[in-house]
């Protein structure tokens, strides 16, 4: 079993993780204010901080449940908002990775029954050019693994038969 990941979802992950760590600094912050002082109306800042803590919270749990999971039965994903999914690898006839010169935003299952199940847990990077050389190297590996376990299953079924 392999788990991977997409960029947006690490990026996600570390976003929420600097809003919660910057909303418990800026709570202990106030909170020491409002005490010092004795001014309530720094509580106000409390209810700022409330706010960068729930948003870090969900953008840490949205970020931390995006990815994909490979494994010798098929691949099940699960995208930031959104139901788990789940294809076996009997029911995928091909794996297609779309370059940064071809159209399509994510890995793409073509199924055997010719629809097409688009995986955006494993999606290309549509950010600044700088950073899309860099992250399509490992959006690239992602989509690579992808059909190397597609065709590990093809070639054990083929040597069972």
């Amino acid at each position: 079993m392999k788990k991977l990941r997409s960029g947006g979802s690490t990026v996600m992950f570390i976003v929420g993780a600097v809003f919660v760590v910057a909303a418990v600094l800026a709570t202990t912050g106030f909170v020491i204010g409002t005490v010092v002082s004795g001014n309530t109306a720094l509580l106000w800042g409390l209810l700022g901080a409330a706010v960068f803590l729930i948003i870090g919270a969900l953008l840490l749990v949205m970020g931390f449940r995006s990815g994909a999971v490979l494994d010798e039965r098929g691949l099940a994903w699960t995208p930031a908002l959104g139901a788990r999914r789940f294809i076996p690898w009997d029911r995928v006839q091909q794996v297609q990775v779309p370059g940064d010169d071809h159209p399509g935003t994510c890995v793409q299952l073509v199924l055997r029954d010719g629809s097409v199940e688009h995986v955006k847990a494993i999606s290309k990077p549509q950010n600044s050019e700088t950073h899309r050389r860099w992250a399509s190297r490992g959006y690239l590996e992602r989509g690579q693994l992808v059909s190397q376990g597609h065709q590990q299953w093809a070639a054990g079924l083929t040597t069972r038969d």
